[in-house]
């Protein structure tokens, strides 16, 4: 059992994203060896590109604006406060932030890949 302190954690932007940061709040800087779980935030008109894990599922609960995610046929959904974008590995998927304000989520990616 451990307290964990995310604020202590460091805010990194996220590889191959624009305007886009996360934080870890458990996986590998706790010794969690089964998931990760990350609180980011994507700044209005901030992308990721397409992408996708092969191995790893991910839910992005959005605490506040709005986030979108495009598969690789272009179907869109979006999620608001309160909601969640569900991925499974080996879906292609891209996510945006396309409103006027930031979006923050919290990221909960197992396995821990």
């Amino acid at each position: 059992m451990k307290l964990i302190n995310p604020a202590a954690n460091p805010v990194v932007p996220t590889l191959d994203h624009t305007n886009v940061t996360s934080q870890e709040i458990a996986g590998e800087i706790v010794g969690a060896k089964t998931c990760v779980v990350k609180l980011g935030t994507y700044q209005p008109g901030g992308a990721s590109v397409f992408h996708v894990h092969l191995h790893q599922e991910e839910v992005f609960y959005v605490l506040e604006g709005a986030l979108t995610m495009v598969d690789k046929d272009q179907n869109k959904l979006t999620a608001g406060p309160s909601q969640a974008l569900y991925i499974a590995a080996g879906d292609e998927h891209a996510a945006f932030n396309l409103g006027s304000v930031k979006a923050v989520y919290l990221a909960v990616k197992a396995p821990a890949v």
